[in-house]
This record gives C-alpha cells, structure tokens and sequence, in this order.
C-alpha cells in the first residue's frame, strides 16, 4: 500500500462460533457433543475501534446473500462508504468470498477502492484484532445472556432462542459505544 498505508481505514473479519461450550473462531475446536452452536461474522474497525456482529445462518455469501448489503450499510454509518478501504481476514474460502463481493459491490457503489488483504495461512496473530474483538463481544454475550437468565428466573436461554441474536448484536453495540 505504500508510504499512506496508515491513512487508509481497516476493516477485520472473521467469522465466530458460540456453543454453551464458550466462543471460538474454529470450527473445530468445537466438541463434538456440543448439538448447539451459532455462527456469527464479526467485524472491527480499527479506525473508529466500531464492531459489528452479524448471526448468519452459514459461511460465505452464498448462506447470507443478504450480508455483503448490511455489512456497506453499517460502514457508511462510520464514514467508510467511499473511501479506500482495507478489508483484512484469513485464508478461509467463504470469508474471502464475502471480501470479494464486498469489494464488488463497493465498486459498482462508486467506493474509492477495496484492498482485500488476507493473513498467512497459520498466522492467526496477524489479525489480532479481530481474534481480540471475537473475544470481547463473546464473553459480552455470554454476560448479557446470564444476566436475562438471571432476571427472568426462566431457566436457562436456548442458543435457539430469537433473543440471541438481538444480544450479539447488542453486546457489539455495548463493546463500541462504551469502551
């Protein structure tokens, strides 16, 4: 990117799995007697320090054709809808394919340009980031989902249940607005 690299805004995205287990980004580092998990894309603004998190019913855009739209809307609400933009990830097949239609869709949008940058295949510190925001809004989730247990006397909230992804959504907008 040259000398101005630090000048252009950064966006990074993974996806996320959460099951009763706790919060991952590796969908094999699941245990296999775990029946509920929930995939979720999140993403970190380095530059406003935003984060988003989107419940998606499976990778890529093919599962969420929807995504790539909202993902341009919630970055416009940040400035980021026609500037240069630096959309970092791993080497993960359907997350490069969200890059890629992103990009596309930037493009026919009029956007400056979309560098997609991806980490080494193995090199999870490079987008160190995004692993730290997947943490932060995972245990947020975890304490907002404990707290509505707790409140309602209910019992325990299914992963299944319609409240969880108004909390992931939530717990990302608590993590941008409040730290």
């Amino acid at each position: 990117l040259g000398d101005g690299s630090k000048d252009v805004p950064r966006v990074g995205m993974d996806y996320m799995h959460i099951s009763d287990n706790g919060v991952t980004n590796k969908i094999d580092e699941i245990p296999e007697n775990i029946d509920e998990t929930i995939t979720m894309l999140v993403l970190k603004d380095a530059w406003h320090k935003s984060i988003w998190v989107y419940p998606v019913e499976g990778k890529g855009v093919t599962a969420a054709a929807w995504l790539p739209e909202m993902v341009k809307t919630d970055m416009a609400a940040c400035g980021l809808d026609n500037c240069m933009l630096v959309v970092k990830s791993d080497q993960e097949p359907a997350i490069k394919e969200l890059q890629e239609e992103l990009a596309r869709q930037r493009r026919i949008d009029g956007a400056v340009g979309t560098v997609i940058e991806n980490s080494k295949v193995g090199d999870s510190s490079s987008n160190g980031r995004t692993e730290r925001a997947i943490q932060e809004v995972g245990g947020m989730i975890r304490t907002l989902k404990f707290a509505l247990e707790d409140r309602t006397g209910g019992g325990k909230i299914s992963l299944a249940h319609p409240i969880i992804p108004w909390i992931a959504k939530h717990a990302a907008a608590q993590i941008t607005r409040y730290q």
